[in-house]
């Protein structure tokens, strides 16, 4: 009745799934009935049981969702797909509150009964659902599941309250599949708080070092004058993983057949075979990356863009002797400077970053060689390295799908890197091909050896002139760009440091009320302290009165300019208080909840009173620094 709807709908958004659904053979397995009140329910013969109540199939499951006391219903996973009755009475319950859906189901042929019983089009193409259909290896479903997470900033405050819905008969039948698909929400729900930055202290080392290079961010040109410069061209990422030292010579036979980009850890390596990328990427914060160019002649940089982030040290970019480009990340800082360079989406590495200025570009096909993120035995990179073969520092080893071998070692922070490729794998609109000969395996990429890849994609007869290309189109800005830049600058330096004041003042504010209401608590526990669970009634009484009060201070996190101004150095903090507070929340209301609450909102404004003090300081030297040039 409304398959090939459903299917129609499928493929503009899951093009994958059509077929499966489609060719899934109706084997007798599931017998489909009528209700008591007139709606459809199924018979799962394998398990011997009904998927639904058989009176009211509806109802029941309104009945099954009201039972789990789900009080913050703003990310939802479903276990199973079922005739998706437990999807609609979410949607229908929770309406606007709802922010992010998940629906995993493995099964194809309950898929297709259920896509010709009920009408899910207006559901398919939302962004706010992920569907993880047909029983694809878990992995696969990542991309999605992090999307799903990522695609409203807010959702990443409610990771610690992701409520399970459970269609029990799908689940009784693949559980352990399903067991491998909570491992991939778990790791997407992990990834995606990372987005936003773990650690204050690395984020405001990102924001000074970003202040103290505004004059490399004034002086040069930005990546965004190269958007699609290269359409359907070869790209190629040429990273320093072990297995580079495989085909690293056939880069030769392409040298400007198509665009090359490396990370900044390869230049070196290249050097030492005689090649070089079109561009070099950086973006740690660390001094260390300097190292990468020490020693190196002028002659090395020559022709070589350095597309940096400036997060990174000066002393990379003073270490680097050759032509730049400013490389946003989608960090609040560079919205805040207004100094338009362009803004990528871009991982923790300069591998992926490499990926994404390909893509923005307009490169298809992207190939990807040296790009293992794992062991090669106990080598980390290829030879002739900054810091050699064996590098020290990766730790804390898991095992991962290889290119070539059923698992791999890798370490945690490449399996980070490796996921984010999958994430931008699978939004590219075009083929990645995976030339690693070697390494972990990025789901969505097509595999083959660099060799292959060449005799496939690239037009050894027809050169690129890439350079020419960049220098037309990368200018440098005029002296009066830089000047009218610099005091545009200087003046939002003047405002960031008046709004300061009225955000020190706010949290404070918000310290001194939280401090008021456990005075209160306190004073209740001691009115009371022979009456113990009249005093826990009194307390609970003010459970609305202590959510509203402490909540409404902190609006002024919601507010544009503190995004624009404060939210990438706080960000992290903010997310991790923000999930304990709705965890918080997301219980019965109760006497402890209540204490707990008030202890909470008082970490929070008074931890943020600190970072803003610490952030202040930052803005005072920016400011000294503009005033005296």
């Amino acid at each position: 009745m409304y398959l090939e709807k459903n299917l129609n709908a499928l493929a503009k958004r899951y093009p994958e799934y059509v077929e499966p659904i489609r060719n899934a053979r109706e084997t007798g397995r599931y017998v489909i009935s009528k209700t008591s009140a007139n709606n459809y329910n199924v018979f799962d013969k394998k398990v011997g049981a009904y998927f639904y109540n058989n009176v009211d199939a509806l109802m029941s499951v309104d009945k099954e969702i009201d039972a789990l006391n789900i009080r913050l219903p703003q990310v939802c996973i479903f276990i199973g797909f079922g005739l998706g009755y437990h999807l609609i009475g979410a949607a229908a319950k929770f309406q606007t509150r709802s922010m992010a859906f998940v629906v995993f189901e493995a099964d194809p042929e309950i898929l297709k009964l259920a896509f010709t019983l009920g009408d899910y089009s207006n559901f398919i193409p939302q962004r706010s659902i992920a569907f993880c259909l047909c029983g694809m290896q878990p992995q696969a479903y990542y991309p999605l599941v992090y999307g799903a997470f990522t695609v409203n900033g807010r959702v990443v405050q409610f990771m610690k309250t992701i409520n399970i819905i459970t269609c029990a008969t799908s689940y009784s039948s693949n559980r352990t599949y399903y067991s491998q698909c909570m491992d991939v929400l778990r790791q997407a729900s992990s990834s995606a708080v990372l987005l936003y930055g773990n650690d204050p202290d690395d984020a405001i080392l990102g924001i000074r070092n970003t202040f103290y290079n505004v004059e490399e961010i004034i002086n040069n040109p930005g990546i965004k004058d190269v958007k699609d410069v290269f359409k359907n061209k070869v790209g190629v990422v040429v990273s320093s993983g072990p297995s580079l030292d495989k085909n690293i010579e056939l880069l030769h036979t392409i040298q400007d057949r198509a665009v090359m980009i490396a990370p900044d850890a390869s230049l070196r390596i290249m050097r030492e075979h005689n090649l070089k990328p079109h561009m070099v990427t950086s973006l740690e914060r660390v001094v260390i990356t300097a190292q990468l160019f020490g020693e190196l002649p002028d002659e090395a940089f020559e022709d070589i863009y350095f597309a940096a982030c400036p997060v990174i040290q000066p002393a990379v970019y003073e270490a680097y002797h050759g032509k730049k480009v400013v490389v946003y990340r989608k960090f609040a800082t560079f919205q805040w400077l207004g100094v338009d360079k362009g803004i990528l989406e871009i991982g923790q590495s300069a591998g992926n970053m490499a990926f994404k200025i390909l893509e923005y570009m307009g490169c298809n096909p992207i190939i990807l060689i040296g790009q293992d993120l794992a062991y090669e035995g106990e080598r980390t990179h290829a030879g002739g390295a900054t810091f050699g073969e064996v590098e020290a520092g990766y730790k804390d080893s898991i095992m991962v799908e290889g290119n070539y071998v059923p698992q791999i070692r890798t370490s945690r922070v490449w399996n980070m890197f490796r996921q984010f490729y999958e994430k931008d794998v699978a939004s590219f609109k075009g083929t990645v091909v995976n030339a690693t000969e070697g390494g972990a395996k990025i789901h969505g990429t097509v595999v083959m050896t660099f060799q292959e890849a060449i005799d496939k994609y690239i037009n050894k007869d027809k050169a690129l002139n890439v350079q020419p290309v960049l220098e037309k189109r990368l200018k440098v800005p005029f002296p009066a760009q830089v000047k009218k830049d610099r005091a545009s600058i200087a003046k939002k330096t003047k405002e960031a440091l008046k709004y300061t004041d009225y955000l020190l003042e706010t949290t404070s504010k918000g310290g001194d009320e939280a401090k008021a209401w456990i005075d209160k608590i306190n004073g209740i526990k001691a009115t009371n302290a022979e009456n113990v669970e009249m005093a826990k009634s009194e307390i609970l009484k003010l459970y609305d009165e202590v959510s509203a009060n402490l909540s409404k201070i902190g609006r002024f996190l919601d507010e544009q300019q503190f995004y624009l101004i404060y939210m990438h150095y706080v960000q992290a903090y903010v997310i991790k208080m923000q999930n304990d507070i709705n965890a918080i929340l997301a219980l019965a209301p109760s006497a402890e909840a209540v204490e707990m609450l008030v202890n909470a909102y008082g970490a929070l404004y008074t931890n943020l009173h600190s970072l803003i003090v610490v952030m202040q300081k930052e803005f005072l030297q920016l400011d000294n620094r503009l005033n005296n040039v």
